[in-house]
């Protein structure tokens, strides 16, 4: 079960109240998809064991999640771009919230086939930085936390409770933008028929590419 890491922010109904619950809430997706999945979508250990189950290898195992995970995220955003502005307002939310889930099972995947805890809190902060596509040094370097020579991870899995969470709440500013400003950032692209098809499945699937090799450089086999 996933780790309750995630602070309840005041109620109110300022802009600021909102962001705060729209950071919260892409963070719980994340950790859900992780732990049990979402919908047809099986959560990270179980996706994780099958591949590894096939393959075999660990490394092989791991490229095959990223190939899929591209591959999914690279159609659904080429899908959801076509039609042009009669299909805008249905297909766009269900888009970003395809590609975090699928971001997120890959990044679980990955950290649990090479042998990480997927129930341990520091282990959910480091998820979430990676899904995001935070840069983890730059975040552990704003709060003053110097870096071990085993990598952000090992960094962060040695921290107290209070500092993951600060950490968790800097992930959601970065999971807002990546994930929820993209909303904004290429409504216009994908209102073009066709074009918007191609550009967006390019940007999603060049997305998770990266949120791939990222999570293979974060989470070192143990």
């Amino acid at each position: 079960m996933a780790a309750q890491i995630i602070e309840s922010s005041p109620g109110g109904e300022g802009s600021e109240s909102v962001f705060l619950r729209l950071e919260q809430k892409l963070q719980q997706i994340v950790l859900d998809v992780v732990d049990h999945g979402a919908g047809p979508i099986v959560g990270s250990a179980a996706y994780g064991a099958a591949r590894l189950d096939d393959e075999g290898d660990v490394d092989a195992a791991i490229d095959r999640i990223v190939r899929e995970s591209v591959l999914t995220t690279g159609s659904a955003g080429f899908l959801t771009g076509l039609g042009g502005f009669l299909a805008l307002p249905l297909t766009f939310p269900a888009n970003v919230a395809s590609n975090l889930v699928v971001n997120a099972r890959m990044v679980g995947a990955i950290a649990h086939v090479r042998g990480h805890d997927l129930d341990d809190p520091r282990t959910q902060a480091s998820i979430l930085l990676t899904v995001a596509a935070a840069d983890a040094d730059k975040v552990l370097g704003e709060l003053g936390v110097p870096i071990d020579e085993d990598g952000p991870h090992a960094t962060i899995s040695r921290l107290p409770v209070p500092v993951v969470r600060e950490i968790n709440r800097r992930a959601g500013l970065f999971l807002v933008a990546k994930y929820g400003g993209k909303r904004l950032a290429f409504s216009m692209v994908r209102a073009i028929p066709v074009v918007g098809g191609l550009v967006g499945g390019g940007i999603d699937g060049a997305l998770t590419q990266y949120v791939g090799s990222l999570a293979e450089r974060t989470f070192e086999p143990v």
